[in-house]
Order: structure tokens, then C-alpha cells, then sequence
């Protein structure tokens, strides 16, 4: 068995919640045990995924694509997440933080694809928030923790980068008001600590939801300062060059090898000479831009739109869609195999296997 804490810390290492887009949902979504005893691997979890890791004695399903998305304002016995509760099986998705990670899908995908020289397609800057905010002294500690916990503080490879300073807040409560201290109609005045911390900017929201969490005020004040601060990239595609320049028809036949893909959709000059590929997996076709301006022949990705290929045209750049699913399926061999490894490391021996019963949710006939 491995236990819950170990094993976030692997998944963190693996795949770094904090690298996970402000708008996704990430991490142990599904909390049910505190020690797991075997692991299943899946792209989109499924009742029946569910029961073939109950059949199997898993009690950790990790999956791609997360089981809870978007908020959830009630759960019925026919929800997925009920369903799990009641087999008493936890899920974590490892979603948008394994496409960026350095070794994650998207460079798995391009390595499938035997591309050289694979640097990031369009690495693209997340500049460096300053959030400010006062706190009443009993209240700090919890604030600055709610604060780290979504990413706050992170500078290269130090964490938890906070700065205090004493001062003293006033504040007039209206009728209306709920204060927490003071009376409503009276000038209060307090001993408080003003907290600094920086915060990449997309986890600003993230940000304030935590701090009106967990701060004691009806209505806390936060400022959010812009920094002219070097700031980390990172990119959900990739960028190579083939061993050997080909035409397009013939790497669209070795592509649909390598990936095991009946069909795929394909647009530009078949005798097109290609030697710069740039891969996106999933839903990948906004990057067609990027791919162009690097200078790319090709993009691969999946979820084409029509405006996509008429953009592409315009640019003389080609495009397939290998699709969504075929694009991502490694990911459960890059989980197993980076799980497999991690456990070797502390001498863990934990059985992850992938699903045997997913596959494409659509068939070309």
C-alpha cells in the first residue's frame, strides 16, 4: 500500500498542481481512503471504469480528464461521484498540469512521433502578481496558509515567500454591515498585519476566492499590483523537426501508425514537403497560430473547426486531426511508467495498471 500523503507528493512530482490552469480542476477530486492498494489508469472516468477497478481490488482510479469540471450544485445516486464514494474509490485527474509538465503529454506525444530538437511551441509568459492584504493578527496564519495552498508565494524553487508588516486599520460599519469586530455606526480601530505575497497571474482568482475564505472580514480589501518581474513560461505544445524531410501523404500514413488511429482528417498539399511538425494533443487547433509562426509545416492535434482549416489554408500551413482521444491516449502509459519508477525509488510496491475496457467513444464506419 502507499499512503495518501506519499502519494500526492508523487503525483505533485509528476504532474505539479501548480502548473495547472486557473480555470481547470485538478488533483484528488474524489477523496475516499487515506492509504491506496492497487491504482487503474484511465482517460475519462466511467461507471464502468469504476467497477473495474473495484474488480480488480484498485481503490485509486487516476484519470486525464477530471471527474468534476464544473462547480457541482447537487449529487444524485446516479452521479459518477456518488458512485465512487459508495465503492469506496477515490479519482485524481491530472489534467492541464500533465499536458505543460516538461515531460508530460504533449512531449510524449511529439517523442511518439520520433521528433528531434522538440522545444516548446509557443512558450508564453505568466507574469508575477503582487497580492496585498490586511488581516487582523489571530487571522494571519490561516490566510497566508489558504494562500499557498493555490500556488501563492512560489519564487524559482523557494515557496511560501511571505511578508508581513504591523499597521493600524480603522473602519466605520454601516446598518447594513455584519462586522466581525466593532459596532456598526462607530469608528473602529485595530492592530492589524498586512500580508505580501506574489502570485502568478493565473491564480489571481484563485487567489482572492481563498483570502474571502478565510478571512475573518464581511468585505476584505485586496490589492493586486502588476510586477515587472521575469516570470516563468511554459507552453501546452511542441515544436521538432523529422529525422528525414517527407511529404505529407507519407507522414500522415506513418502518423496513423505510430498513434494506432483508423482515420484522421487532413488539410494542405498531400506532396507538401514536411520537416517541422508542431503537436498539440486534445483539443489543440487554437494553436494554429503559434504553429504557423514557428515556421511549422504541419500541426497534429485533434477537435479541428472549420475556421481552423480555412486559417490554415490562408497560411499555407497543414493541419490534422488525429482527434481528441487518440491524441491523449498515452497518458496512461506515462502515468503508469512515471508511477512505476517513482515507487522503485522509495521501494513501494503498489500495482498501476491501465484500463482494459476504455476505448474511442466513436467509431468510423
Amino acid at each position: 500500500m502507499v499512503s495518501k500523503k506519499i502519494m500526492l507528493e508523487l503525483m505533485d512530482e509528476i504532474a505539479p498542481l501548480k502548473n495547472s490552469m486557473d480555470w481547470d480542476n485538478c488533483g484528488l477530486l474524489v477523496d475516499a481512503n487515506e492509504e491506496f492498494n492497487g491504482i487503474l489508469v484511465c482517460l475519462d472516468v466511467t461507471k464502468a471504469i469504476i467497477d473495474e477497478a473495484d474488480k480488480k481490488g484498485c481503490n485509486l482510479i487516476i484519470s486525464h480528464h477530471p471527474v468534476i469540471f464544473k462547480e457541482i450544485n447537487k449529487i444524485s445516486s446516479n452521479d459518477i461521484v456518488f458512485y465512487a464514494v459508495k465503492k469506496g474509490i477515490s479519482i485524481y485527474s491530472a489534467h492541464t498540469n500533465i499536458d505543460i509538465a516538461d515531460d508530460g503529454l504533449n512531449h510524449e506525444l511529439a517523442n511518439i512521433l520520433e521528433l528531434i530538437d522538440i522545444d516548446f511551441m509557443n512558450g508564453y509568459d505568466n507574469p508575477y502578481k503582487k497580492i496585498v492584504v490586511n488581516s487582523l493578527a489571530d487571522n494571519a496564519e490561516r490566510i497566508k496558509q489558504a494562500l499557498v495552498k493555490i500556488g501563492a508565494g512560489e519564487i524559482g524553487e523557494y515557496s511560501e515567500c511571505m511578508f508581513e508588516i504591523k499597521g493600524i486599520g480603522s473602519f466605520r460599519p454601516s446598518d447594513k454591515a455584519n462586522p466581525h469586530i466593532g459596532e456598526k455606526n462607530k469608528l473602529g480601530v485595530v492592530d492589524e498585519i498586512k500580508i505580501e505575497c506574489i502570485c502568478e497571474s493565473d491564480k489571481v482568482n484563485s487567489a482572492i476566492k481563498a483570502i474571502k475564505e478565510a478571512h475573518d472580514y464581511e468585505h476584505p480589501a485586496v490589492d493586486i499590483f502588476t510586477l515587472d518581474y521575469p516570470s516563468k513560461s511554459f507552453s501546452f505544445g511542441r515544436i521538432g523537426k523529422l529525422k528525414k524531410t517527407k511529404k505529407l501523404s507519407d507522414f500522415a500514413v506513418d502518423l496513423k501508425e505510430k498513434l494506432n488511429v483508423e482515420a484522421i482528417r487532413i488539410s494542405g498539399n498531400m506532396d507538401k514537403n514536411i520537416s517541422k511538425v508542431a503537436v498539440c494533443c486534445g483539443s489543440g487547433a487554437d494553436m494554429t497560430k503559434s504553429a504557423f509562426e514557428l515556421d511549422a509545416d504541419v500541426l497534429v492535434t485533434g477537435e479541428i473547426k472549420h475556421n481552423h482549416y480555412i486559417d490554415a489554408e490562408l497560411m499555407g500551413l497543414s493541419l490534422i486531426d488525429a482527434g481528441h482521444y487518440d491524441t491523449e491516449k498515452h497518458f496512461m502509459e506515462l502515468i503508469i511508467k512515471s508511477l512505476q519508477h517513482a515507487f522503485d525509488s522509495i521501494q513501494c510496491n503498489v500495482a498501476v495498471s491501465r484500463t482494459e475496457i476504455e476505448k474511442c467513444p466513436y467509431e468510423v464506419i
